[in-house]
């Protein structure tokens, strides 16, 4: 838990109109404390910008981003926002939804990787918030275990909220941006671990770069790592450079459908990445029994596509693939003719001597 003691703002009013009671987290960007709405008696969280980082341009920019763009979204599975501004000495502040619950990060952290259909209902789930920030135009661009919190209400059992939009981007100022890479400092934004190749890259960023990001999330949510690792440029390198190990060679018992989803969505090329919010949903869906049928040779693209045929051909190492059952045949091999037939071949032919010898004797005994 975050120290209060030393926060000068606990136990102040912001604003005139915020009584801060706790701190809830710190950040590169700011602080965000559980404050009560003096004007309404709402508990709220209230997202602070450091007073140290208002005279840098950048930062004052993301976060002027991240009060737009998280206000325009409308979604049950994004935070909703009540309030946003700038005070009269300059702070600027957010105050958004209070949440009770725990990030992503804590789940996996506390226990190990999920089940395949609970995976499968969050992912859909921050699927549609994503897609709803995509119909206003904009990208998350930063999403990672620590930015969706899980939420039980009831009859809502992990209900998800997607947040922090801090480093989101309009898709109608792209070219802008483009020319000012959104770099800080000289490095590329994001988190190595959820950065799409074309992110790594400095390419040009459209809804595929979240889905991508997505599919290294329920990656991560189904085997407890993620498909990548070393250090931050060497996980870059790899997201640009390699094929991820099929998660269904961590973890053997995992649907083929999931792993068959994932691997869509972490494909390299944004063209083939799902177009949107409901393919990715329709991606995440079980199949019906009758649709879900075991094929006698696995189609490849289910384990990645050709970029997995070197995984798949590779030697063994710590990890196993388990190959679907094959289906049932009617179909009878010769060895089986073989083994079974000639039995019951040369047993008729002992009962038609023994019937002809019968008649003979009878024949001769009249």
């Amino acid at each position: 838990m975050p120290r209060t003691d030393s926060d000068p703002l606990v136990g102040k009013t912001f604003d005139g109109r915020y009584a801060i009671e706790s701190l809830i987290a710190t950040g590169g960007m700011g602080a965000i404390y559980r404050a009560k709405q003096i004007s309404t008696g709402r508990r709220v969280a209230l997202k602070v910008i450091r007073e140290s980082a208002m005279s840098k341009p950048n930062i004052v920019k993301r976060f002027t981003r991240e009060m737009r763009a998280t206000a325009a979204i409308d979604h049950p599975n994004t935070v909703q926002v009540y309030d946003f501004g700038q005070t009269e000495d300059g702070a600027l502040f957010l105050a958004m939804e209070l949440l009770e619950g725990q990030t992503l990060s804590q789940i996996i952290k506390g226990e190990g990787p999920m089940k395949a259909d609970r995976a499968a209902r969050v992912g859909t789930q921050i699927a549609l918030a994503l897609g709803a920030a995509h119909r206003k135009k904009i990208l998350h661009r930063d999403l990672k275990p620590s930015n969706i919190m899980l939420v039980d209400m009831p009859g809502h059992p992990d209900l998800v909220k997607v947040l922090d939009f801090g480093i989101a981007r309009f898709l109608e100022s792209a070219r802008e941006e483009d020319l000012e890479a959104l770099t800080m400092n000289g490095r590329v934004m994001g988190t190595p671990q959820f950065m799409s190749p074309e992110q790594i890259t400095q390419k040009p960023l459209t809804s595929a770069s979240d889905w991508y990001a997505l599919g290294v999330l329920l990656y991560l949510m189904v085997t407890g790592r993620s498909p990548f690792r070393g250090k931050p440029l060497e996980i870059m390198q790899q997201h640009v450079q390699k094929a991820p190990r099929p998660p269904i060679m961590l973890r053997n018992e995992l649907p083929i459908w999931l792993n068959s989803a994932i691997l869509s969505m972490m494909t390299k090329d944004p063209a083939k990445r799902p177009p949107d919010a409901e393919s990715v949903v329709d991606l995440l869906k079980r199949p019906q029994p009758e649709d879900d049928v075991p094929t006698a040779v696995p189609d490849l693209e289910l384990f990645g596509g050709a970029d997995a045929r070197e995984l798949l051909t590779a030697g063994p190492d710590e990890s196993t693939v388990k190959i679907p059952v094959t289906q049932e045949t009617s179909a009878i091999s010769v060895g089986t003719v073989a083994m079974v037939g000639l039995p019951v071949l040369l047993v008729a032919i002992l009962l038609g001597v023994l019937a002809a010898l019968a008649i003979v004797y009878a024949i001769l005994g009249t």
